[in-house]
């Protein structure tokens, strides 16, 4: 008659593939857009108030001279970064919104950057931000101060807002 093993016999192995699992379960999360984890005090909408520097978590914190320095066309301008990938799920639900809610603002300098296709031929950007979720998106007034950074899948209402508050012309209209 053959002996079972006994159940802890198997405890290493179990320990070892569970561990595997989870590690992949873990980073596939983050691969597809799953929101960092965020201080018990940040804004319950995802957005993280750029003045305070303990919300950067997505992304470095970074001053108006390093973006103008990785994206010296933007000078003087209201930009919107979004750094995204073609796994991500969240970015592409997204995609269909953001493909009509951008050009209502034209006025607002739109840069959009796969992580994995981009890294190389904009490696600039990528160092000064050093994005490390995705969707991360970035809302630059025209003075080069970060307004907003949103990270993962946000309705037009929350991109909207976000938009309206680095365009010129909602701040002398709110005069």
């Amino acid at each position: 008659m053959a002996t079972q093993p006994s159940p802890s016999s198997f405890a290493p192995w179990r320990r070892v593939v569970l561990t595997g699992i989870l590690a992949g379960v873990l980073a596939s999360l983050t691969a597809c857009g799953t929101q960092a984890p965020t201080p018990k005090n940040a804004p319950a909408d995802g957005s993280a108030p750029a003045s305070d520097a303990q919300f950067y978590i997505g992304i470095r914190k970074v001053t108006a001279d390093e973006i103008y320095q990785a994206l010296p066309d933007t000078q003087g301008k209201p930009l919107y970064i979004e750094f995204k990938s073609k796994y991500c799920l969240a970015c592409k639900k997204m995609e269909p919104i953001l493909t009509e809610l951008l050009p209502q603002y034209p006025e607002v300098e739109q840069r959009v950057f796969d992580m994995m296709a981009d890294k190389e031929t904009h490696r600039q950007v990528f160092e000064t931000f050093q994005p490390m979720v995705v969707p991360v998106q970035i809302f630059v007034n025209a003075e080069g101060t970060i307004t907003n950074v949103l990270y993962d899948f946000h309705e037009e209402a929350t991109l909207r807002q976000a938009l309206d508050a680095i365009r010129p012309n909602t701040a002398s209209s709110e005069e």
